[in-house]
């Protein structure tokens, strides 16, 4: 009589045609997520640009409340074209711009807040930067356009 013999093992390589289906599926899934987040990065690099503009005015201006009030409206109305239709925003001034920015922001900190900065500008500036970065933070979060 003669032993039993046990079958050679399976190998594991190559694998079936379904792991290698499997696997380009994950690797397309993979590079899109990339290309998604990758896409989404690029259309917030005008916030990022903002932000670091904001703490440039912040410490240019530190002494004069005029002056950094002023480049403070002009960097909201830099950011606010570039993220809505210039046909929305580029005529607005005065009590239209700052309802727009309420508008936006999502607040009515621009217009009714303690005081409103239109009206009284040497003594806002902390509220003005307050609220540049929440137009920033809240107002713009809505990318799809």
């Amino acid at each position: 009589m003669r032993d039993i013999h046990l079958p050679a093992p399976i190998d594991s390589w190559p694998p079936a045609i379904g792991w290698w289906i499997l696997g380009a599926l994950a690797l397309i899934g993979m590079f899109y997520g990339m290309y998604f987040i990758y896409r989404i990065w690029q259309k917030n690099a005008y916030r990022r640009e903002a932000l670091v503009k904001l703490e440039h005015i912040k410490s240019q201006f530190s002494d004069d409340k005029t002056g950094y009030l002023n480049e403070c409206n002009q960097l909201l109305k830099r950011v606010a074209l570039t993220h809505y239709a210039r046909s929305e925003v580029a005529h607005l001034t005065g009590e239209r711009w700052v309802s727009f920015l309420d508008t936006a922001a999502d607040t009515k900190e621009f217009s009714m807040g303690k005081r409103s900065f239109m009206d009284n500008i040497p003594t806002t500036s902390t509220t003005i930067l307050t609220h540049c970065m929440k137009f920033q933070s809240i107002g713009l979060q809505n990318t799809a356009r």
